[in-house]
């Protein structure tokens, strides 16, 4: 069985709206501080330059290694960039299963599962929305037979 991924255009969505909001962020500083024109460019090419870098590496990264499915029994959980943690919850032991919403939900759609267990814990991050709502309730009712 496969594991079910973030979708890779709502994360590339979410990194484009970091990078909004850093530049807004520099003309902010740059007007407040006084800044000369050529400060604010070298600031503004640096920002460019981290979100791009972050956009082609760690963002791939990410999506490929990051992902959950489920079986019979228990809720399989993949994370992490360059080291990559497999973990797993017996579903039989979840006692509490929620769906956290951040700022960006409204705009992308996405969402993250939280599963807690009686011997471990779990997030799911960067999930659609309404994904997340199906999985929450489908492991809700795994929990109540």
């Amino acid at each position: 069985m496969k594991y079910n991924k973030a979708t890779v255009k709502k994360l590339f969505a979410q990194e484009a709206i970091l990078l909004i909001l850093a530049i807004i962020a520099i003309m902010i500083l740059s007007l407040a501080l006084e800044i000369n024109s050529i400060s604010w460019w070298i600031g503004f090419l640096i920002v460019l330059i981290l979100s791009l870098l972050i956009g082609l590496i760690y963002i791939p990264l990410l999506w490929h290694n990051t992902g959950w499915k489920i079986d019979d029994d228990k809720l399989y959980i993949k994370g992490g960039v360059i080291f990559i943690k497999y973990s797993y919850i017996p579903i039989n032991q979840i006692v509490n299963v929620v769906v956290i919403k951040n700022p960006l939900t409204p705009i992308l759609n996405i969402a993250t599962v939280v599963v807690k267990a009686t011997a471990a814990n779990g997030k799911l991050k960067w999930i659609d929305l309404n994904v997340a709502q199906d999985l929450t309730s489908r492991l809700s009712s795994y929990k109540d037979h």
